[in-house]
């Protein structure tokens, strides 16, 4: 093997490795709990805040975050008000709005806000896992323009 086919090598192992980070911000640390299990399954790094205030603190103060996964209903600062923050901050990060709330007006508040995406809670696994990865995908293919 020659110096160049090694240092090739080297960079695609150390891309393979190289893992994304999701923001969790949930309230209830049993939510955070299975958000965090389902995204270590796929090897994604993943860093929990119990608020708003919080998770916009985090995100400003980490620019290796590639996701951001946000409850509405929460004390401190809700998941709408930290999503008009976050997307003031970095309109480029996908930001999912995760909640137990079913009003539509929910929904609309969320996606005005700036979120990427809405589901309502409980999260069917599957549904969750293909919204997370499109955000990826999208998130990628916009890194590389």
């Amino acid at each position: 093997m020659h110096v160049g086919e090694y240092v090739i090598n080297e960079m695609k192992e150390r891309k393979n490795e190289i893992r994304n980070t999701i923001l969790v911000v949930d309230d209830e640390p049993v939510n955070r709990l299975y958000f965090n299990a389902l995204l270590e399954k796929l090897k994604y790094n993943v860093i929990e805040a119990e608020n708003g205030k919080a998770a916009v603190e985090i995100y400003k103060n980490d620019q290796n975050i590639d996701l951001v996964i946000m409850d509405i209903k929460m004390p401190v600062m809700s998941g709408i008000e930290a999503t008009r923050l976050i997307k003031n901050f970095d309109p480029e990060v996908p930001l999912i709005v995760v909640s137990a709330m079913t009003m539509a007006k929910e929904g609309v508040d969320a996606i005005e806000a700036g979120a990427d995406r809405y589901l309502s809670k409980p999260v069917n696994r599957e549904d969750f896992l293909s919204v997370v990865k499109s955000c990826m995908k999208s998130k990628t293919f916009n890194n590389e323009i």
